[in-house]
């Protein structure tokens, strides 16, 4: 248990946290990292995330997931999308071309991730650019194509421009979230537009 956690006006004690070795991470982003926030934290707060001015927003809710006191005031909320939950992850129904797909959310994933085991008419929606290489959390360096995914939809008004992404294999990942997954959804999702999570609702809410 970590003691004392403060950021800004918001004070956490004697929160659970797992010790591991975040010097990869350091090494490749060069800066010093003391540790990650997790969902142990985010459960009690609608929280969002604002890319545009580099922002998170937390408001307390109560057990239902209303927020308590008064809501600040913030932009028009133009869609809602359903999501559900495997262990502490967000899942997502989504579409390419028509395909249904399952994506995890992942606020901490510099790419998209695709999988490499998907359908070929899903992969078809994937235009190659080149490879790199990533480092994974356990700090073992693997090289991936990345590209970008084009036609990824929500709903039939939610729709995504192309979105930086790696094709690789996710089953390690799949049984770590307890679900197949067909992908991850990253940075790039949440560049395209102002989000808030609601895990206790199991709901994402778009500000335009």
């Amino acid at each position: 248990k970590v003691k004392r956690i403060r950021f800004d006006n918001l004070n956490f004690k004697n929160a659970n946290a797992h010790v591991i070795n975040l010097s990869h991470i350091e090494k490749s982003k060069n800066i010093k990292l003391l540790g990650i926030i997790g969902y142990t934290i985010l459960e009690d707060y609608e929280i969002f995330i604002d890319l545009y001015l580099n922002q998170i927003t937390l408001t307390k809710t109560d057990h239902k997931g209303n927020v308590l006191g008064k809501k600040p005031d913030l932009e028009k909320i133009v869609d809602t999308i359903e999501f559900s939950r495997s262990k502490h992850s967000i899942v997502l129904n989504a579409f390419i071309e028509n395909k249904k797909v399952r994506f995890a959310l992942d606020t901490g994933a510099e790419f998209n991730q695709l999988n490499a085991s998907i359908n070929k008419k899903v992969l078809k929606n994937f235009y190659p650019k080149s490879t790199v290489v990533l480092n994974g959390a356990s700090g073992k360096k693997i090289e991936v194509v990345y590209g970008n995914l084009h036609r990824v939809k929500l709903n039939d008004d939610n729709y995504f421009g192309p979105m930086k992404t790696i094709v690789t294999n996710l089953s390690n990942m799949s049984d770590a979230f307890g679900t197949h997954l067909d992908g991850v959804l990253g940075y790039d999702f949440f560049a395209q537009k102002r989000v808030i999570i609601n895990y206790k609702k199991e709901t994402l809410y778009f500000i335009n």
